[in-house]
């Protein structure tokens, strides 16, 4: 499994602020299914990210900084990630 998100706020205190973010995030998805009749079931999926990169943009719209200043940024490296536990509830047509 691998995913690619992008994600853009613009936030307001007392001068705009936008951050943009580019992440790419690969990982896998075990999945068990505990079928109670011919129709209805339950699913347990536990998705693990293992790694993880990214950029994120920041622009401040202050004028009282300079230019040089109202543009920053940063990357972040993940290893080993993040593990979760979904649980559903799924029906057949």
């Amino acid at each position: 499994m691998a995913h690619f998100s992008e994600f853009t706020s613009f936030d307001s205190e007392i001068y705009s602020r936008e951050r943009t973010e580019y992440y790419l995030v690969l990982g896998f998805v075990p999945r068990v299914r505990f079928d109670l009749n011919s129709k209805v079931y339950f699913a347990l999926h536990f998705p693990f990210d293992f790694f993880g990169v990214g950029v994120d943009f920041v622009n401040t719209y202050n004028p009282l900084f300079p230019e040089s200043r109202q543009k920053q940024g940063g990357g972040n490296f993940v290893l080993g990630g993040e593990a979760l536990i979904r649980f559903g509830v799924g029906y057949k047509f």
